[in-house]
């Protein structure tokens, strides 16, 4: 997937990054030539990308030389500072999270937000609230909530689970992407994925310039 990052200037700009996981488990007959560091990195650049994600715990290599950012997990609120401190300290430009798995009531999501924007603070370390599925922000209407009761958190929006999980095809469209408005104002990183009503990640196939397949359902 693509990560589209919003640099945070007075004139902002989105850069291309690519999630790492993207290059693990490829076909042997696949184009990439499973470089690493450097030649990686130039790989990257050439390709257009600006920057990468990492998607694990494992430091950046030493002669990495593309900017960077993380992701991670914060299952309750203990968790968040450390996780935070651990990103930081590695030098990740920002991360995103994964926050919940979407059982909690409102006081636990209340304290969830609350521990991730502590440690935000507190790290001086940006960090996304992912919208994903089998989270706290699973599902649009808690989602938007959230934006009400915490005004300045900010999201990574991956808007597949929205469009596959919740059926956004049906009813009213528009009604239903004014009522997101307040997502959208707070987004300022993207996965880019492509879903249909039933498939949450369609494949795209050899030819990029062609629609994908439709699975299950109108793309």
């Amino acid at each position: 997937m693509s990560i589209l990052l919003n640099d945070g200037s007075k004139n902002p700009r989105l850069r291309i990054y690519l999630n790492l996981a993207n290059l693990d488990g490829l076909r042997e007959d696949s184009l990439w030539n499973r470089t690493g560091g450097k030649s990686r990195d130039e790989k990257l650049a050439a390709d257009g990308f600006e920057g990468v994600q990492i998607c694990d715990d494992a430091p950046p290599a030493v002669d990495s030389t593309l900017p960077y950012c993380g992701l991670g997990r914060i299952n309750a609120p203990v968790e968040a500072d450390a996780l935070f401190a651990k990103r930081k300290d590695r030098g990740d430009q920002c991360i995103t999270l994964h926050v919940g798995w979407g059982i909690e009531d409102d006081s636990e999501v209340d304290r969830l937000v609350e521990s991730v924007l502590k440690a935000s603070d507190r790290h001086k370390l940006l960090a996304f609230i992912e919208t994903h599925r089998a989270t706290i922000t699973q599902d649009i209407w808690r989602t938007v909530q959230i934006a009400n009761r915490f005004p300045e958190v900010r999201f990574n929006g991956d808007f597949s689970h929205y469009y596959c999980g919740q059926e956004m095809v049906y009813g009213d469209w528009t009604a239903k992407l004014d009522f997101m408005q307040p997502i959208f104002d707070r987004i300022g990183f993207m996965h880019g994925r492509i879903a249909s009503p039933g498939c949450m990640q369609v494949p795209v196939g050899p030819d990029v310039s062609r629609k994908p397949v439709q699975a299950h359902g109108a793309i």
